[in-house]
């Protein structure tokens, strides 16, 4: 059963397992022996192959050099304290799997924590054995040749358990890892070998506690962490000694670093406000005039203290980034032109689950109710004007809305932020509608009332008295007219007189038809007995009258002296509405 790989393969392939195993290449000047040392006491062991038996009493094989214990490798071959090793000799023909496991079990058996006791030396041998020649039986016995017992059953599992692990990296539910700022990472191995391995890490703080490891985020950054796994207990290899007639020995040492790793990265955690319009529910307006540029917030963490104060200047959403975790308040300080003020304050929480928040944060435009209360009529007499219809544009001159009064000449309506012109659209017949008038919201608090009066379209009638016959003004020379209303068929009060000028103004005259008489003439002027019919309508609302009056002429009187012939005045009785003296309106 001698090997027939060469030194350079045995070499090259335990390169590739978990524990490194040095071949141990000895000149003649320098080579080794090994000799079998101390017996252990009360502790026998059988080995039965083919059947046959080999039976003997457990004790220590050493290496004479310096008394380290060493384990046969090959469990049928002698043993010769006079045998050499020299190099570049064949060795067994073993596997990279049993290699990997009888050096771990040398590692992990006599010698290691708590494997002190001399039975520990002899459990670890079985067990190469038992790896190295899984075509044999070997078992501890009661007595040198006897009973077949079990008495390191735990032990034997133990060793096993350690060599089983040994090559178990720390598990968690992932490689990378994101936290917040401020968070801690909390880790548990569910391999459970995280006690085996030391911690490294270049920027985070750690606590660790059996297979729980706690990573402390204190700055924004990336590293790896590191766990290793190394020996401390050698600082030399393993080494397999090998002769081509005798026992081929190893001598334990160490394994080679075990390493895993996982990445975390610590990111700072943010806040994007999205501002928008509460009834578009985008960043644009509801109404033309109003902005959301402009608003501005106020970010507060857990102890209450200012940290931002943030300012929309486009329509962009602002992002205030490198927070750490915990809860913050964002309350709205002024709106943007046009909009209310949001006094709801916005409550965030950000963790680990959720390093970044967007906050949509709604404003309503500012509205504010509108009453225009509509009369007619006159100053003294004022009347409610239902069905009147106002149209209401905005600055562009683009109609808004229609809006009409009631029975109660009232009519109410909102308008959202901004200036508008209105428009009366209809009237009464024969009124005026009002001058159009311009309604401005600007806060979101005052009620606007306004009162509209509508005048009577009313017409006037100027008159000028003229000589008939130098067609000249009749000046310093009052006449008295009076004006019958053919609509209502009733006279008009006043009795109206022209001015020095020989001018008269009748003004606030209502649409319809008149007759216009003279019931006084100008002083040694005849009376002017015409009656004028005149209409005013909305396309002649001024009328212009010349009334002429013929100057009266003295006779002089042939039989005695020039006789003047007088001239009796003739005038209108208002009570008894007629002329009096009537006879001398006409005559001489």
């Amino acid at each position: 059963m001698k090997k027939s790989l060469l030194i350079f393969t045995l070499i090259t392939t335990l390169l590739t397992i978990g524990i490194t195993l040095s071949i141990k290449n000895v000149q003649a000047t320098t080579t080794e022996q090994f000799h079998e040392a101390e017996y252990i006491p009360n502790i026998w062991v059988n080995k039965e192959k083919a059947g046959k038996i080999r039976y003997q009493q457990a004790r220590f094989l050493r290496r004479t050099s310096d008394n380290q214990f060493s384990y046969c490798i090959e469990p049928w071959e002698i043993i010769s304290s006079d045998a050499l090793y020299p190099d570049k000799i064949d060795i067994n023909q073993l596997d990279d799997y049993t290699l990997n496991q009888i050096a771990l079990i040398a590692y992990y058996g006599y010698g290691y924590k708590g494997h002190t006791h001399e039975k520990w030396y002899y459990i670890t041998q079985l067990m190469i054995w038992e790896q190295v020649d899984k075509t044999a039986n070997f078992y501890f016995t009661d007595k040198l040749n006897g009973n077949k017992i079990s008495p390191f059953d735990f032990e034997i599992y133990e060793i096993n358990e350690l060599v089983q692990k040994h090559s178990l990296k720390p598990s968690f539910d992932q490689n990378n890892y994101t936290i917040l700022l401020g968070e801690n990472l909390n880790l548990v191995d569910t391999n459970r070998v995280l006690p085996s391995y030391i911690t490294k890490t270049d920027i985070f703080s750690y606590t660790q506690s059996g297979d729980n490891i706690t990573i402390e985020s204190s700055a924004i950054g990336k590293s790896d962490i590191t766990f290793l796994k190394k020996d401390n207990i050698y600082n030399y290899p393993p080494i397999i000694y090998r002769s081509s007639t005798n026992q081929d020995f190893l001598t334990v040492g160490s394994y080679k670093d075990i390493t895993a790793k996982i990445t975390v990265e610590v990111i700072g955690g943010s806040i994007e406000l999205n501002k928008i319009d509460a009834l578009t529910k985008t960043k644009t307006p509801s109404c033309k005039e109003a902005s959301l540029i402009g608003s501005t917030f106020e970010i507060f963490n857990e102890q209450n203290t200012l940290i931002a104060h943030i300012y929309i200047n486009d329509n962009t959403n602002p992002i205030i980034a490198g927070l750490t975790a915990g809860t913050y308040k964002i309350q709205e300080i002024s709106a943007g032109p046009g909009y209310q003020l949001n006094k709801s304050a916005k409550y965030i929480t950000l963790e680990n689950t959720k390093p970044h928040a967007l906050v949509t944060i709604e404003n309503k435009v500012i509205e504010k109710d509108i009453t225009i209360e509509k009369y007619y009529g006159t100053t003294d007499n004022w009347l409610v004007e239902p069905n009147i219809t106002f149209s209401i544009y905005d600055q562009d001159e683009v109609l808004v809305k229609e809006v009409t009064t009631s029975d109660t000449g009232k009519v109410s309506f909102t308008l959202m932020y901004g200036t508008y012109i209105v428009k009366q659209k209809n009237s009464l017949p024969n009124y005026q509608k009002v001058a159009d008038f311009t309604i401005t919201v600007s806060n979101q608090t005052d009620t606007l009332l306004y009162k509209k009066y509508n005048q009577e379209i009313t017409g006037t009638i100027e008159i000028n008295k003229i000589d008939y016959a130098t067609n000249l003004p009749i000046t310093n020379n009052p006449a008295l007219f009076k004006i019958f209303d053919l609509t209502t068929n009733n006279w008009l009060e006043k009795i109206y007189s022209t001015d020095n000028n020989g001018h008269l103004v009748i003004n606030n005259l209502s649409v319809g038809k008149y007759k216009i008489i003279e019931v006084k003439s100008p002083l040694e002027y005849y009376i002017n007995n015409e009656e004028y019919l005149i209409t005013i309508d909305l396309n002649h609302l001024l009328i212009n009258l010349e009334i002429k009056n013929e100057r009266i002429i003295y006779i002089p009187n042939t039989n005695t002296t020039m006789k003047i012939i007088a001239k009796v005045d003739c005038y209108f009785d208002k009570k008894k509405m007629d002329y009096i003296n009537s006879s001398n309106c006409t005559n001489m």
